[in-house]
């Protein structure tokens, strides 16, 4: 589909003398053309482009303008008549009959005057549904040619690459899922390098902005009040209901859905924090807290004092409290001598502070460091993996572990892979010289992951490491297993896979499923797929199923999002 919305706005204008045919009037020979004005544009991939409006004032005499991209393509003229002493009325051209195909990157559009003219807005139609204003106007750049060299051998069978994504808003959502199929893989690569565009910018901090969900409040009713004549209030999976109990008691209760498991949430795990703050309190108000919990039981938590010097109070409810399948229950039981004029200016239940990771260092060495860490609340519940260093001790209860390797120009280790309990591994070259680190983004889930969440994952049970030979056998709870093989150079970061042992079924149970994010162009961690260094795709587009024996995930345009996060490549190397 067009995007009938790309506009440029001269912002600065650069007018020079200038003369050339005119070449759309037979009657006039030659035309001096005074002025122009001219600007940068950039599309996507080749594209149609049409000029649908340019608004203008002209309050001299009548001009004559001339489109031309790129000094070959004319797009034809239009007579500007002036409008006389009205300086604060702007006309339109509509749209110029001529089409033209603009190659892919940098164009420069000009505007040929015969007399000095004010141009207010551009409206340009480009047949891509892609393009962005920010690459239009060139603040996001994106490269045309890029090269993925398949490791892949021509005896080795294609593997099935499915398209599993969705749109998302939210930069911190894996919205890009697309597992990889094979029924008789022997051997794989994955291959970590630096984005193939150049840039400066080593932009890595998260970008919540249309991420509610991942917020701490889960909810919140704001400025309200609590008499007996006061009416549901509903949010969003909420809602607040009043029940007189006496003269002096009522009861506000909350009735609230919650993420779980299912969508790869904690909060329905994650023990909360309620906050009721009133605006005033005219006489003592006393508040119980009582609760559903998950097992089907109430719960009454303390009774808590409000005053005109106590206007907030807190109650924490722990743990492993909330349901994912049904609704939760909250009931706060409030007395006081006179119900009225009881205003409270907001209720809200967050999740409770996480505690901070605790790290182990498991081995170190002058060519390793590995480290195995454990986190607060894990969305898998209680799964954790073991962590067994050849010739070492085991050591259980682990989410992730992580590896790395020396460099040299800092004298200093660099961060390279990260496997998590869930089958996630991250992969990342190590940092270049002068920047203390690089951001990880697109993740690979190792093995046949499962799809009975929104959040595919497998269980990992056992890490056997041998840092001698940087290698990992990789145990799986359903019995399979792989080992892998880490390589680290300055360039990139490589990870062989062989020994591969899968129990289920090879058509249903992919072998890798790959997650990253896309938003939109110049906000990604990754937006294209080169299959077989010949074909490439968008990563979100509907392109259903494709065939290959290397697939490169990377990005053409240059992300303000982990602007250096990795470009990924998935090579077939044995079947």
């Amino acid at each position: 589909m067009p995007n009938p919305n790309l506009s440029v706005a001269p912002a600065v204008s650069d007018w020079v003398p200038f003369k050339m045919p005119n070449p759309n009037h037979a009657d006039i020979a030659v035309i001096f053309y005074v002025v122009f004005y001219w600007r940068f544009i950039q599309v996507h991939q080749r594209s149609f482009v049409t000029i649908r409006n340019i608004r203008y004032l002209n309050l001299k005499k009548s001009t004559l303008l001339t489109i031309v991209v790129n000094e070959n393509l004319n797009y034809g003229s239009y007579f500007a008549v002036p409008n006389y002493n009205q300086s604060n009325v702007f006309n339109d051209t509509r749209s110029f009959p001529i089409v033209h195909q603009l190659e892919a990157g940098w164009n420069i559009l000009k505007v040929y005057a015969t007399s000095s003219i004010v141009l207010d807005m551009f409206l340009l139609e480009v047949n891509d549904s892609k393009l962005n204003n920010m690459i239009f106007s060139c603040k996001v750049i994106c490269i045309q040619q890029l090269n993925f060299p398949p490791r892949a051998k021509s005896g080795v069978t294609p593997a099935n690459m499915a398209q599993n994504s969705f749109f998302s808003k939210c930069a911190e959502v894996d919205n890009v899922d697309i597992p990889i199929y094979h029924p008789h893989v022997n051997a794989f690569s994955i291959t970590a390098r630096l984005p193939q565009y150049r840039t400066f910018a080593n932009r890595r901090q998260a970008n919540l902005t249309f991420c509610p969900h991942l917020t701490q409040t889960l909810w919140r009713f704001d400025n309200f009040s609590v008499t007996p004549f006061s009416k549901e209030i509903y949010g969003n999976f909420t809602f607040l209901t009043f029940q007189e109990n006496n003269l002096s008691s009522i009861d506000i209760n909350v009735i609230f859905r919650l993420k779980g498991e299912h969508t790869g949430s904690i909060n329905t795990d994650m023990g909360s924090q309620l906050f009721l703050k009133f605006i005033s309190v005219k006489n003592e108000v006393f508040i119980t807290l009582r609760y559903k919990h998950r097992n089907g039981s109430m719960v009454t938590s303390g009774r808590k004092r409000f005053s005109e010097s106590h206007l907030e109070q807190m109650w924490k409810i722990p743990d492993y409290t909330w349901i994912e399948s049904d609704y939760n229950y909250i009931i706060l039981v409030l007395y006081t001598k006179e119900l009225s004029h009881l205003k409270i200016e907001y209720l809200r239940l967050d999740r409770r502070p996480f505690i901070p990771d605790r790290t182990i260092t498991l081995f170190k060495s002058d060519n390793i460091i590995i480290e195995g860490v454990l986190v607060d609340m894990w969305w898998r519940g209680h799964e954790r993996m073991t962590i067994s260093i050849h010739s070492g001790d085991s050591h259980e209860g682990f989410t992730f572990l992580r590896l790395y390797r020396p460099v040299p120009w800092t004298q200093g280790y660099s961060q390279v892979f990260i496997l998590y309990q869930d089958g996630n591994a991250r992969f990342l070259p190590v940092s270049p010289e002068g920047l203390d680190w690089i951001p990880f983004g697109t993740s690979v889930i190792l093995g046949q992951c499962k799809r009975d969440s929104i959040r595919p994952y497998v269980s990992i049970t056992q890490v056997d490491i041998f840092p001698d030979d940087m290698k990992l056998v990789i145990f799986f709870k359903d019995g399979g297993y792989l080992r892998m093989t880490l390589k680290v150079t300055e360039d990139f970061t490589q990870a062989y896979f062989d020994n591969i042992v899968f129990l289920n079924d090879t058509s249903v149970y992919p072998f890798v499923t790959v997650r990253s994010m896309y938003v939109e162009e110049g906000n990604t961690d990754v937006d294209s797929i080169r299959v077989d260094d010949v074909k490439t795709l968008n990563v979100i587009d509907n392109w259903g199923s494709v065939v290959g024996k290397s697939f490169a995930f990377h990005r053409r345009c240059l992300s303000r999002h982990l602007t250096l996060s990795p470009d990924i490549q998935i090579d077939i190397l044995k079947t």
